[in-house]
């Protein structure tokens, strides 16, 4: 009786590899698959990467002090008196 539940054993353990690898290529392709989907769907959106938004960021902010300073200088020219370079 001893060899024959070993038998049995062996058959369920080797059933039970076979299906945890199954479903560990299942779960990779799903994740391939939604990756794939998702990495389509983000280049119709025409998003911008990150480093360019921070360039562009710098190049506002650096743009707008510009702007203060010489609004800051208009005002001064208007009420006449003398503008520091």
């Amino acid at each position: 009786m001893l060899n024959t539940d070993s038998k049995f054993l062996d058959g369920v353990a080797k059933a039970a590899g076979s299906a945890a690898g199954i479903a560990n290529s299942l779960r990779q392709q799903i994740q391939d698959d939604l990756r794939g989907w998702l990495e389509e769907r983000l280049k119709r959106m025409d998003l911008v990467r990150r480093d360019e938004f921070d360039r562009v960021e710098a190049m506002l902010v650096k743009a707008r002090q510009e702007q203060d300073e010489m609004l800051k200088r208009i005002e001064a020219l208007e009420k006449g008196k003398k503008v520091k370079k």
